[in-house]
């Protein structure tokens, strides 16, 4: 099993909460949840605007010197100081970028080392956004993803020893790629963070996966992002948040 080198962002910024989040799921909750699937032995946890909580929180599970601070909020600007951190490590080494609050089911980490097999970009989160098409906005605020036709993308479903795993064309930031993949991607990854978060997201990933890449995704998801709306299909969210 691969073990990857994770850079997982932390911050208290308000903006955070500008989409309704499960109460079982802050920031602190989903980063115990995190430690106990991943530990912390390959981690850095990039932070920016931390309340006193989350400091002291924080310092009591990791050791300063897995801790970088960022000079400004924002998952883009963290995703770009990762970047920045990689000519230490080897090209096949495997990275997971973690944006923000997200619960791991605790089977992820096999899932994770599988999947980097089939695709240059591997996703534990399988975006309900790929099921709803473009211009649709569902009473929870789920905005829909034009690649989506008659409920679904046109893609391919591979298995592997503990998962199946579909090809997508967008996924979020949450995603694991080896320090090689990312470094060659860079130039891309820069030219997208002058726009807007989602567009930047989406963009991206469309015009490398258009370009020469591959991306999967797991199904079901063995990892969501802590926002009501968004919450991957199927999984009892609630009860793996109970697991640390």
């Amino acid at each position: 099993m691969v073990s990857p080198a994770v850079f997982y962002y932390y911050s208290d910024d308000p903006s955070q909460d500008l989409m309704a989040r499960p109460g079982y799921a802050g920031n602190q909750a989903c980063f115990s949840n995190f430690l106990s699937v991943f530990g912390a032995g390959n981690l850095t946890v990039l932070t920016a605007g931390l309340s006193a909580s989350s400091v002291s929180f924080l310092g009591g599970l990791i050791p300063a010197s897995q801790m970088v601070a960022l000079p400004s909020t924002g998952s883009a600007a963290a995703f770009l100081k990762m970047l920045t951190m990689l000519g230490g490590l080897a090209g096949a080494a495997l990275v997971y970028f973690v944006d923000g609050p997200t619960l791991h089911t605790p089977d992820a980490l096999t899932c994770l080392s599988e999947g980097s097999q089939i695709a240059d970009y591997c996703a534990l989160y399988d975006n309900p956004a790929m099921y709803t098409g473009s211009g649709t906005v569902s009473p929870s605020g789920l905005v829909g993803n034009f690649y989506v036709f008659q409920g679904g993308e046109t893609t391919r479903v591979v298995v592997t020893g503990s998962a199946h795993w579909k090809f997508t064309h967008t996924p979020t930031l949450n995603v694991a790629a080896t320090v090689e993949r990312l470094l060659q991607d860079t130039p891309t990854f820069l030219s997208f963070l002058s726009q807007p978060y989602t567009q930047a997201t989406f963009n991206r990933m469309w015009y490398l996966i258009g370009k020469t890449g591959t991306a999967a995704s797991c199904m079901p998801a063995k990892a969501t992002p802590a926002v009501t709306a968004y919450l991957a299909p199927i999984v009892d969210w609630q009860s793996v948040a109970n697991i640390t």
